[in-house]
């Protein structure tokens, strides 16, 4: 197949693609696609345009604006191009060459390899010399290194890095500058950017299960709610801007290389021109040109990053780029619920509300997105005439019911008297989320709108003509039959939302959820019939102790020699921090808390490539994570 047309650079003479805007060597602008300034994007009347590509973090695609023959143009205001071609007579610049490993950067960062390249710059990994600790280093290419705006976009990423401190947020070590050279000292994750991880799930079934997407987005939306405390706005957030730490499952957003004050961006202030940012992901107002930009730009991002989680794809995709900002700006979200008919349908209505084109209807604030979805994931809130609804807690039985007499309700036991009455509002659940109270409905206001009516509401049992509870059985009937056992409900074929099986066999008072394929668990070293999780009787209907049986993953590149390591290579809890692990079960379907653990190096004694024993697992730090199993057809 042949490859894209190919033409020379004017300035330095490398080969570069028929339609780019500018050369990927020296960052000259190429003839007629030379734009304003490294942000600004023209609006081109040429040839059809091709599907646009994904951006260089920190750079606008040079397709933003391009449209097919006979489009209308979008409602952008148009930039005076500024042509910076070569200057005539002027010497060709040469591409510079890459540094080799062990070249010494700022007396202290021997370079390791080179991680990524660019139209601007190229990322490396390197060493501390002093510290033995590996970090990135982000290096404007030396024949930009000297232009003004290169210079101040790049110190602006480093000062954006600098105002934030959070451990979902890639963590700015230092900034390297001098006349010639300019670098970011980055934190070094090792693992793979969340793209990758979408890809990987979306070539095996439809996405993320919900369990893994609401994981890692939750830490996403705390890491963007942190920057957005300290007045910087991302405005580039894609799941390639978003590292997943290997060791440990950790998201860190990153790339802040367009981001901007809070401040300026409600002012439209700055040299920023046209359209900058991922085209995919872009809020209407970005699309439109609107410069009076502020947080909800980045929510409706993570709204679109969420639903490619789920959907394993973007909800808005078109041939051209005037296509899909088209859609953005006009058509609505498509369902998620309806490509994967096992999510809850508070799915659809949170992403409708954070993806809404009006961004007055759009969740104020990170803050607020997170603890929505925190109340309807957690069944502390759910979904009532399309709203999410404060529900109580369960209690154990026999279960208080209320009677409503005249606008109150006392709580009666069957067999009790009934108690002292109060008002009915007395027993809902009020829920705090980051810092402040937020009553959990897809309606509620942003910040400077007046306050609405609560929305949490206790659904009310309908009482009988006179207006008080139907009378009970006395308490001195005998039972007409044993209590229920609660383990019975558990035995069977259940799969998780990855589609790894596991067998519910009863043994005793517990029920031990067994491997069935140890390859679905591998290269952890299980066994087929070995117990992955063990069930008890917790303290109420559907409740249960959870006892996790984990055998960790080996070091990357290693293999367990399972005769040897075995005996070792496990750890059982049952608590961590002092909260005891439970399951919950609800019709089909198992909500089971684990322990995620984090074991280092030197948890792991290896010969060769294997490991032969583990050491130490029991001190390692855990967290507490959550599956769910469903019940196999």
């Amino acid at each position: 197949m042949a490859g894209p047309s190919m033409k020379r650079c004017p300035s330095c003479d490398a080969a570069v693609e028929e339609a780019d805007a500018w050369c990927t060597a020296c960052g000259a602008g190429l003839g007629d696609h030379a734009h304003a300034g490294p942000d600004a994007v023209q609006p081109a009347a040429t040839a059809p345009a091709s599907h646009p590509v994904g951006t260089t973090p920190g750079e606008p695609s040079p397709e933003v604006f391009r449209t097919e023959p006979g489009e209308p143009p979008l409602p952008v205001p148009p930039v005076p191009p500024v042509p910076l071609g070569p200057v005539a007579g002027a010497p060709r610049a040469k591409k510079a060459a890459l540094l080799e490993e062990g070249t010494i950067v700022d007396n202290k960062y021997a370079i390791v390899r080179m991680l990524g390249e660019g139209g601007m710059g190229v990322v490396y990994l390197a060493r501390d010399v002093h510290t033995k600790v590996e970090v990135v280093l982000k290096a404007v290419r030396p024949e930009l290194a000297h232009r003004k705006d290169v210079r101040e976009r790049t110190l602006a990423e480093g000062r954006a890095l600098a105002r934030i401190d959070h451990p979902n947020v890639v963590h700015l070590n230092a900034v390297v500058a001098d006349a010639d050279s300019l670098w970011l000292v980055m934190q070094y994750i090792e693992g793979e950017s969340l793209d990758r991880t979408i890809k990987r799930y979306a070539e095996e079934a439809n996405g993320l299960p919900l369990t893994v997407a609401l994981d890692l987005f939750k830490q996403v939306l705390a890491g963007v709610a942190a920057a957005h405390r300290e007045g910087v706005i991302h405005r580039d957030l894609k799941p390639a801007n978003v590292l997943v730490r290997r060791k440990d499952g950790v998201a860190k957003v990153t790339d802040f290389g367009i981001a901007k004050p809070t401040d300026e961006a409600r002012e439209g202030a700055g040299k920023t021109k046209g359209v900058i940012g991922s085209l995919w992901y872009m809020s209407p107002e970005q699309v439109q040109g609107r410069r009076d930009l502020d947080p909800r730009a980045d929510v409706y991002a993570l709204g679109i990053l969420f639903f490619e989680m789920l959907a394993g794809h973007v909800p808005f995709d078109a041939p051209s780029s005037y296509e899909i900002m088209r859609k953005h700006v006009e058509e609505a979200l498509p369902s998620v619920c309806a490509l994967r008919a096992e999510l809850p349908t508070w799915v659809d209505d949170v992403l409708s509300r954070a993806c809404a084109k009006d961004r007055e209807k759009r969740f104020a604030s990170c803050e607020e997105f997170l603890a929505t979805i925190q109340a309807l994931a957690g069944g502390q809130a759910t979904m009532v005439g399309g709203r999410p609804t404060i529900v109580a807690a369960a209690t154990a039985d026999p279960a208080p019911r209320p009677s409503i007499t005249s606008g109150t309700a006392s709580m009666t036991t069957p067999g009790e008297a009934p108690r002292s009455r109060v008002p009915w509002l007395v027993g809902a659940v009020v829920l705090l989320g980051a810092g402040v109270g937020i009553a959990y409905q897809l309606g509620s206001r942003p910040k400077g709108r007046p306050a609405a009516p609560p929305s949490a509401t206790v659904a009310e049992p309908a009482p009988s003509e006179e207006g008080v509870e139907a009378p009970t059985s006395s308490p001195t009937e005998a039972p007409s039959s044993a209590p229920p056992d609660p383990l019975a409900a558990l035995a069977g074929r259940w799969r998780t939302e990855s589609s790894r099986e596991l067998e519910a066999v009863r043994t005793g008072d517990v029920v031990e959820f067994r491997i069935v394929d140890p390859a679905q668990f591998a290269p952890a070293d299980y066994r087929a019939g070995e117990a992955r999780f063990v069930l008890a009787p917790g303290d109420g209907p559907g409740v249960f102790s959870v006892e996790d049986k984990i055998r960790p993953e080996p070091p990357l590149g290693f293999t367990y020699d399972s005769n040897r390591a075995r005996t070792s290579c496990q750890e059982v809890w049952s608590t961590v921090d002092g909260r005891p692990l439970r399951a919950v079960l609800a019709g089909d379907r198992i909500t089971i808390d684990f322990a995620k653990i984090a074991p280092s190096g030197k948890n792991f004694l290896r010969e060769d490539k294997t490991v032969t024993s583990c050491t130490g697992l029991r001190d390692v730090p855990a967290s507490v994570g959550r599956t769910v199993l469903l019940r196999a057809p």
